[in-house]
């Protein structure tokens, strides 16, 4: 990895650019919820 921030923008959300493993399952939650 990187070590870069990175953020997601969907319909009905947004998540805030950030880093981590829990960063990481959050944005994976939010991506297959869609």
């Amino acid at each position: 990895e990187l070590g870069l921030d990175y953020g997601l923008r969907l319909p009905g959300e947004v998540i805030a650019p950030g880093h981590g493993p829990a960063h990481r399952q959050r944005c994976l939650e939010a991506m297959a919820c869609c």
